[in-house]
């Protein structure tokens, strides 16, 4: 793998620095321990303006399918320091397993680590992992029961090519063939969403600066329009066991 995906994880911190005004536990805190105040200083008003709402709203609908299905497994693929993982193993009959570059993820655990005593949480794993790497998904799913899994993931989908997002969707694939389950997802983004995001004159400076933050180009690399998106996502749903589903 050529490409630098540790170059996308900044994008956690701005999430963090947007949810903390919310009412989701543990946002306030996890926003003042990863510094995402000073993330935020690279992107304009505008944008952090026109993502607020959003971010909070893409939480906490994630969350509500979670619920709404039922699984007790999730498997969360570049959580980032999102308290998903943090809320849901309060219920100790949920397993619940977060997956992330290494990097990020070590400094996930240390706020973790903060905020409640890990060791005594033992339905809650953070687990070192590439979402593109077969082995390395195969691994954090070593942590799961061959039961049904809720794999879900935010922030994520639009940052990947498009022969990336075929891997990765190849990699949930093969985890629902064998535990059966959902895959959830908020990451379809199709380009005329940049159109209603960004007034134009506002808009090739933000898409810049999210390149020069995570060297990709999110405007060139979104779903031409929702036909398209529905059609792949229809094409990957086919190739799962019946027992699988795709939202």
């Amino acid at each position: 793998m050529t490409r630098h995906h540790d170059r996308i994880s900044p994008t956690a911190k701005l999430a963090a620095f947007l949810r903390a005004e919310t009412d989701i536990p543990y946002c306030r805190q996890i926003a003042e321990m990863c510094d995402g105040e000073e993330v935020s200083r690279t992107f304009n008003l505008g944008f952090i303006a026109n993502h607020r709402a959003y971010i909070e709203l893409r939480f906490k609908s994630l969350n509500a399918f979670i619920h709404r299905l039922g699984f007790r497994q999730v498997l969360e693929f570049a959580g980032g320091v999102a308290p998903r993982g943090l809320i849901l193993s309060e219920d100790p009959s949920m397993l619940i397993v977060e997956a992330d570059l290494p990097e990020l993820l070590e400094e996930k655990r240390l706020i973790v680590k903060a905020l409640i005593p890990l060791s005594e949480r033992t339905n809650y794993h953070l687990h070192s992992a590439n979402a593109l790497h077969t082995e390395e998904v195969w691994n954090a799913a070593g942590l799961l029961k061959r039961e049904p899994i809720t794999v879900i993931h935010e922030g994520l989908l639009q940052f990947l090519t498009m022969s990336e997002r075929k891997q990765f969707a190849g990699n949930i694939r093969s985890l629902l063939k064998v535990f059966g389950g959902a895959w959830i997802t908020s990451d379809v983004v199709i380009r005329e969403s940049f159109e209603r995001f960004y007034p134009e004159a506002k808009q090739a400076s933000t898409l810049k600066r999210v390149t020069e933050v995570t060297g990709r180009s999110i405007a060139e690399d979104a779903f031409i329009d929702w036909e398209v998106q529905l059609l792949s996502s229809k094409k990957r749903a086919s190739q799962s066991n019946g027992s699988s589903r795709l939202i």
